[in-house]
């Protein structure tokens, strides 16, 4: 009866307790390290709701027992706090739920078609429906729901700076490879400026990967479990823990992605040596690295005697523009500063198919030079 119900909660907290902590000063919402059968140190924490409110204090929930007594609540009481359960933002992407039912089971069919619906919805990832008749029944449960453990796929977490290094060298050296196969490419890298627009969009295609907002609900991380984040980045989601998917998050990424975007050189191709050493020094400077400009017109080899703008075809504007993209980083992601560095979270796979899907071969500086 709804009379029992406190005293049934009361003892289901106790049972939790002792079923999954070992420690006698600890308490449900703590977190246990337990050891699986391979040997492999999880840590948990393990929480009882018992109304709407303490559902929504949860925080990234991969999984849950949905207790039903079945004479304590009405067949409409019972689905409503289902579904206010499994729509709660608390929860984690790939989730599972065990139904399990205590004194008779006659809302299974109710249950069922709406377990069922919030599957097609992809509010559930997996679920079944149990009955209490002996106190392994619980177990039973939890078996099931361990069987589906939230795996996150393909997700890493990563300081954004070397991010940017990684998909930089993997952009130049996919160009420097491709140009050799691809006639349009081959001619669109003899000018350093329509490389400049191709590492910028790529740059805003990254920015594009790290905005998407499929990567929201990998920041549901629960904060219980922050003091047990290593210090040393682990390139897991866990290294969000704490942060938020909100708009200061993203408009951070959007400025210093926006802030490595070089600029193009202004009067291009120039007309005189002389004009080139102005150009390219200034442009040196305006990058905050006048310093490689040695480096870098030690590999223009000029002759004195043939067309200016003909030699500067020749040069190897790749290798050159991947040493200002060098530039713009080194200046935003100073290495005195990299203790405030800022960590963003990703999907490896997404990020390798920006590369491997050569999509500059359809942008129009490379297509209309296909002929």
């Amino acid at each position: 009866s709804c009379s029992e119900l406190p005293v049934f909660n009361h003892l289901m907290r106790r049972w939790c307790k002792q079923a999954f902590y070992r420690r006698e000063d600890a308490c449900l919402g703590s977190v246990e390290c337990l050891t699986t059968s391979l040997e492999i140190p999880v840590n948990i924490s393990v929480h009882f709701a018992d109304d709407e409110q303490s559902s929504h204090n949860l925080k990234a929930m991969d999984a849950m027992i949905f207790i039903v007594l079945n004479e304590s609540e009405s067949e409409k009481m019972c689905l409503q706090r289902l579904k206010s359960l499994v729509t709660s933002p608390a929860k984690s992407g790939e989730f599972s739920v065990a139904v399990m039912n205590v004194g008779g089971n006659k809302f299974d069919r109710v249950l069922k078609i709406e377990l069922e619906e919030l599957h097609k919805q992809n509010l559930i990832a997996h679920w079944k429906i149990n009955s209490w008749s002996r106190p392994d029944s619980i177990m039973e449960s939890l078996a099931f729901l361990t069987e589906h453990v939230n795996v996150v796929p393909h997700i890493s977490a990563s300081a954004l700076e070397l991010l940017v290094k990684q998909i930089t060298e993997e952009f130049f050296d996919a160009l420097s490879s491709g140009q050799h196969s691809c006639k349009g490419l081959s001619k669109a890298v003899k000018s350093p400026n329509n490389i400049v627009q191709l590492y910028n969009t790529c740059l805003t295609k990254l920015e594009n990967l790290l905005l998407s907002h499929k990567l929201e609900k990998y920041f549901n991380f629960a904060d219980e479990f922050k003091m047990y984040v290593p210090s040393k980045e682990s390139g897991g989601p866990e290294l969000m823990c704490g942060k938020q998917f909100n708009d200061p998050y993203k408009a951070q990424i959007s400025k210093r992605l926006n802030a490595l975007k070089l600029p193009e050189l202004t009067k291009w191709p120039p007309k005189s040596p002389n004009r080139l050493v102005k150009t390219l020094k200034s442009y040196c400077s305006q990058l905050h690295d006048v310093g490689v400009f040695p480096q870098i017109f030690r590999m223009i080899d000029l002759q004195d005697d043939s067309n200016l703008e003909q030699q500067l075809e020749q040069v190897p504007w790749l290798d050159i523009v991947e040493i200002w993209a060098q530039c713009s980083i080194r200046h935003l992601f100073p290495d005195r500063e990299r203790t405030k560095r800022m960590f963003v979270i990703f999907d490896r796979h997404d990020v390798q198919q920006m590369i491997k899907k050569q999509w500059w071969l359809k942008l129009p500086v490379v297509y209309h030079l296909m002929n």
